[in-house]
């Protein structure tokens, strides 16, 4: 693997670029990039990442980083060539192009938000890379999350109304980085949207439902506790003790100590 140069892969990258609007072309131009980079003599294990599912080029990140630079701007000025170059990119069963076309998404232009939503939830059900999981949610939906918020939850509330647990996980997990948002205020539609799901956890859901309940707790908590205490004399519900007992400690000591009081006596 040769030595990273940054002016002779700015170089690259900007010739890699003029293909933008040729998709085919571009494919083929990263993929000799690619090799040119690649980490043939990796080892699962060296990194501190899980291996991938899928085939890798194992290239240090300033090379996709620095190609993604070169691109970005295309992907501003022509949403329609942007989202022909994604759908090419993904296209190429590698971990690189996938995460590639992912990065090039989050900047395609959300008026209207139709193609990206189409393609999100198109891509993130057909793939169990955790990497690229991560990365949709949280590079790929920037624009969509930041401008069009109730298109958004819209897309979440379809993953979490779903029978699949993997389709649930995703809408937890794409819930998190919203409630962290200090900009977003409409928390009583994800206390809704979560609701369902708290009163008897499925173990898969087990630490997506706590990940989100910490975020809510951090964000509100007199919310948070408030909405505990309500699911905590549900008729049906099991585990909201559990979920009380666990995100406890997000609480300031006065809530904490009430919210554990209410436990005692008739809830394990």
């Amino acid at each position: 693997m040769p030595a990273i140069q940054p002016a002779i892969l700015r170089q690259q990258a900007v010739l890699l670029a003029e293909y933008f609007f040729e998709p085919k072309a571009f494919v083929r131009s990263l993929h000799h990039l690619l090799e040119y980079y690649s980490d043939q003599a990796r080892r699962q294990g060296q990194s501190g990442l899980p291996p991938p599912l899928m085939p890798s080029y194992h290239v240090r990140p300033p090379v996709l980083r620095q190609v993604f630079l070169e691109i970005e701007i295309y992907a501003q000025d022509d949403p329609e060539a942007a989202l022909r170059l994604c759908d090419t990119l993904w296209e190429e069963p590698f971990l690189e192009f996938r995460l590639l076309a992912i990065s090039l998404l989050g900047k395609v232009s959300v008026q209207p938000p139709g193609p990206v939503i189409e393609r999100l939830q198109t891509w993130m059900l057909s793939t169990l890379e955790r990497r690229l999981v991560e990365e949709l949610l949280e590079e790929g939906c920037k624009n969509l999350r930041s401008e069009q918020p109730d298109q958004y939850l819209d897309v979440i509330e379809n993953w979490l109304s779903q029978t699949k647990n993997y389709s649930r996980q995703v809408g937890l997990q794409a819930l998190v980085p919203l409630v962290q948002n200090p900009e977003f205020g409409n928390l009583p539609i994800v206390f809704r949207l979560i609701q369902p799901l708290i009163l008897v956890i499925s173990p898969a859901l087990r630490e997506d439902i706590v990940d989100i309940v910490r975020a809510l707790t951090r964000r509100s908590p007199q919310e948070s506790a408030y909405f505990l205490r309500q699911n905590l004399s549900h008729p049906d519900q099991k585990d909201v003790p559990f979920l009380i007992r666990k995100c406890a400690s997000d609480f300031p000591e006065g809530i904490r100590r009430n919210l554990l009081d209410s436990i005692q006596g008739g809830h394990r």
